[in-house]
């Protein structure tokens, strides 16, 4: 009797994982890299994102990604296609070199990367810096959730999640971050921006790990550049009561 539950047991086991490996969404990570210079001052791309692979919705979500990293390098001259931003970027240090003389080298540098993946969402996590010549480089972060089976993003208010327990929490979380005296208000401290100028609120990016729920203030979110990224990161245990339980499950 016992070897038969054992066996039973390795059955079960081993068709679960199979099930699970089968469903899930795989992916292989493209690489770019391009430069170009003006005497002895160049501007410089490297890209790494990952490219699904095997699904019916790998199409949407792929193109999701790169129209995410199309819109970071084309911010300013608005272009069609990833590789159309890449080259008008590179024109334009081209021309601006030529016309006004450089003395520094730009550069973008674009890294995707799952961070999250289950039967319900994939989360992933675009992390930019950049240098066009200005007062200072300028670094980014963004993430995006979707929907794995319509290949859709899925907004904020679309997660399974409690905002308000989740907002209480986060601020606590906030105030040990920028060690805010206790008893003194984020409005009395003076260095964040608030709505109305006295409320808390919850970020743009929120998105899921294999450890909880990572929130994101990037600069000028919630306070100056000089202030910084905010990074916030709550377990499952923290979330327990606030995000709902199939979430949990990767």
């Amino acid at each position: 009797m016992k070897n038969i539950s054992f066996y039973l047991f390795l059955f079960l086991f081993f068709s679960c994982g199979e099930e699970e490996y089968r469903n899930a969404l795989r992916y292989e990570v493209k690489s770019y890299e391009e430069s170009r210079c003006v005497e002895e001052v160049c501007a410089s791309m490297s890209l790494s994102y990952p490219t699904y692979i095997g699904h019916q919705v790998d199409s949407s979500i792929n193109g999701t990604i790169e129209s995410l990293i199309t819109g970071v390098i084309a911010f300013e001259e608005p272009a069609e296609t990833m590789a159309l931003a890449v080259s008008n970027y590179l024109d334009s240090f081209e021309k601006f070199s030529k016309e006004y003389g450089s003395f520094s080298d730009w550069f973008i540098d674009i890294d995707v990367q799952e961070t999250f993946q289950n039967e319900e969402l994939l989360t992933i996590l675009l992390s930019s810096s950049s240098f066009l010549g200005g007062a200072h480089p300028n670094s980014y972060q963004s993430i995006i959730n979707f929907d794995i089976k319509r290949g859709e993003i899925v907004p904020l208010k679309g997660l399974k999640m409690d905002f308000g327990m989740l907002l209480e929490l986060v601020e606590q979380k906030f105030r040990i971050y920028h060690e805010v005296a206790e008893g003194i208000s984020l409005e009395e401290d003076g260095r964040f921006f608030l709505n109305n100028d006295q409320d808390f609120f919850l970020p743009g990016n929120m998105g899921f790990d294999k450890n909880g729920l990572l929130v994101l203030y990037n600069p000028y979110d919630i306070g100056p550049y000089v202030l910084g990224m905010t990074v916030i990161h709550l377990s499952w245990q923290e979330l327990d009561g606030i995000v709902s339980p199939e979430l949990k499950l990767k």
